[in-house]
């Protein structure tokens, strides 16, 4: 072979080579394009749910805090309820209490005014 011939060949061979590093070059450039996108992608993702689990404590109630919210609440009602039980039964026999009190001051009166009526009379 002859110089011409050797220098096309490497001349064949480099072209070649620079053809292929291209392509390769232009397909990684693509995926690695590609996939900055997606870590762009992932780190706004990952700033939302950063925002979300400092806003959790805020407005989300654990299951057990709720069940025992609920137990606390329950306790109140019932002891309100069992104090008004007490005073409701208390104030029947007070009510009771108090009328027939009322009812003997009344006599009472009534009397005395007869007996003023009976003197004037």
């Amino acid at each position: 072979m002859e110089w011409e011939q050797i220098s096309f060949l490497v001349g064949v061979i480099a072209a070649w080579s620079l053809l292929i590093i291209g392509t390769v070059k232009f397909v990684i450039g693509r995926s690695l394009a590609h996939y900055d996108e997606k870590f762009r992608q992932l780190d706004a993702d990952h700033a939302v749910l950063r925002e979300i689990k400092a806003d959790l404590p805020l407005n989300y109630m654990r299951r057990e805090d709720y069940l025992r919210l609920e137990a606390q609440i329950s306790t109140k009602f019932e002891r309100l309820y069992d104090q008004l039980d007490r005073a409701g039964s208390k104030s029947k026999e007070e009510i009771i209490r108090q009328e027939a009190a009322i009812t003997a001051r009344f006599d009472g009166v009534s009397r005395q005014i007869d007996l003023i009526r009976e003197k004037l009379t």
